[in-house]
């Protein structure tokens, strides 16, 4: 809008790119200062040590910083802890040592599928047939950065070829500055998540992070315990309905006691070309000023389409050594009075043991996508949820939901158990029941479920892998079974899919 600055992700990330590298110079010596989503692995111990109490910062929000977990490992009492937590404080620390090693680490991952996998989760978030990625990170006192290059078999008519997992980041303080295409996962999901997960491509975006989720010292904010903040603005692609579009976050977790982590999460689509793209547009943004009617608020001038919510976890141990964790989250996609309303819900059950010294984690996860459809007697608000009159692709990016995997309108109920057998050995499976746009109606294009468009499909969706480690190689096979038959990217995909995945790091 004329007289009105706007934003421009790629020039100001640029410009903080440029920033960055002029205050930290070259003293680049470690690798990265937190863990990306994907490994489950030191996921389920990061988990099982946070259920009793070792690691006492929020574990929700990924990527995860090491350096609040390195302070909890430091002060840990080993005599207090079961031979299982025994086992997960020294394969954390290991990580620990492997990903702040004091040389550039290189990784080479990749994967090798029939079909591109519709139903991502944490552990898997490989989306297209053939993915291969070869990446360098490094950190110094103040700068770390991640160069990685990428070649998919994109089934969606992007290039093959993506930058997705760079970034360059500094931390000033307690904060870290960063630049780039990270990958995201916000709640305590290990299926779904409703918000922001790993289901869509990350989208280039600038943000903001605390590096150690310090307690406030004040005695009148001290029983929050230890919180996390996260905010970040990103710019989706350019050929959607509004091109441009700007995708804003926000996320602050806090433990105010040892068994209860919850989280208050916030996004929006926003700007884009045609929109009104200024602060003072994102300031009503901000401050919930966005419903049609209200403060004089009409189509021309309506700030963004929203989500915000709640999640939780609640956890702890029992009989000494076996963990237990209930979770939650809770989205809603619009506002009344300054609160979230139709809400999207997620809820599951978790736990962890020890057994002949292979470690088990299974859970059971449950996620309903139709706003209040999880109301008795109560039809719910179909082709509501992900979908919007303004942002017309909705929810998503480049064809995919960026939060839950099964899209709108749908329910996923998971069963999944893992065996972490030693340090070099894991197997496990899963089984999902699927009920995808249950009301078997769509909103117009280009928005609309990407999975099943104008019908009701229900299906099983069953999984079993084998990951074995090879000193530097860890490579995983596996075998997904789909009972019914889906159409995406213009593909039919049934039957079953073996799929074989490969990392190695040096």
């Amino acid at each position: 809008m004329p007289g009105h600055p706007h934003i421009n992700i790629r020039r100001l990330g640029a410009t903080v790119s440029c920033a960055l590298l002029a205050m930290t110079g070259s003293n680049l010596c470690q690798a990265g200062p937190w863990i990306t989503p994907g490994d489950e692995t030191l996921r389920h111990h990061i988990q099982v040590l946070s259920d009793a109490r070792v690691i006492r910062v929020p574990v929700t929000t990924w990527p995860l910083m090491w350096s609040g977990i390195k302070s909890d490992l430091e002060s840990a009492d080993t005599h207090q802890l079961s031979n299982g937590q025994l086992m997960s404080l020294s394969y954390v620390r290991f990580a620990l040592r492997r990903d702040t090693s004091d040389d550039v680490r290189l990784t080479f991952t990749g994967g090798l599928r029939q079909d591109p996998n519709l139903f991502t989760n944490f552990a898997d978030s490989q989306r297209d047939p053939l993915e291969t990625t070869l990446s360098a990170d490094w950190m110094g006192k103040h700068l770390a950065g991640q160069l990685s290059v990428s070649y998919t078999d994109d089934v969606n008519g992007d290039p093959d070829a993506k930058l997705d997992g760079s970034y360059l980041s500094a931390i000033l303080g307690n904060w870290a500055f960063t630049a780039g295409a990270q990958e995201r996962w916000w709640g305590p999901g290990w299926q779904n998540s409703l918000i922001l997960g790993t289901n869509a491509r990350p989208a280039p975006s600038i943000g903001i992070q605390r590096n150690h989720s310090y307690a406030f010292d004040s005695p009148w904010l001290s029983w929050i315990g230890p919180w996390h903040l996260e905010t970040f603005m990103a710019q989706l692609e350019n050929d959607r309905y509004v091109s441009d579009a700007l995708l804003w976050g926000l996320r602050i977790t806090f433990r105010p006691f040892d068994a209860l982590e919850v989280g208050l999460t916030r996004t929006a689509q926003w700007g884009g070309e045609g929109r009104p793209q200024d602060w003072g547009t994102f300031t009503d943004l901000l401050l919930g000023r966005d419903n049609r009617g209200d403060d004089d608020i009409d189509e021309s001038n309506e700030p963004g389409n929203q989500l915000g919510g709640i999640d939780w976890r609640l956890s702890g141990t029992v009989l000494d050594d076996v963990g237990v964790g209930f979770y939650g989250q809770w989205i809603g996609d619009d506002e009344t009075n300054s609160q979230p309303t139709a809400f999207v819900m997620l809820m599951g059950l978790d736990v962890s043991v020890l057994v002949n010294q292979t470690q088990h984690r299974a859970y059971l996860e449950y996620s309903d996508t139709l706003a209040e459809g999880f109301k008795p007697d109560h039809p719910g608000k179909k082709n509501y949820a992900y979908e919007h009159g303004i942002y017309r692709n909705g929810y998503r990016y480049r064809n995919r939901t960026i939060g839950s995997s099964v899209d709108n309108d749908s329910r996923i109920l998971t069963l999944a158990h893992d065996m972490f057998i030693l340090d070099d050995m894991q197997f496990g499976w899963s089984a999902s029941y699927i009920k995808l746009n249950m009301d078997g109606s769509d909103a117009s294009p280009p928005g609309g479920h990407t999975l099943s468009r104008d019908n009701t499909t229900k299906l099983w969706d069953i999984g079993a892998h084998y990951r074995l480690l090879l000193n530097p190689w860890q490579l995983t096979v596996g075998l997904n079974y789909q009972s019914e038959e889906l159409t995406y990217a213009g593909d039919t995909l049934d039957g079953t899919s073996a799929y074989f995945a490969w990392e190695a790091r040096w």
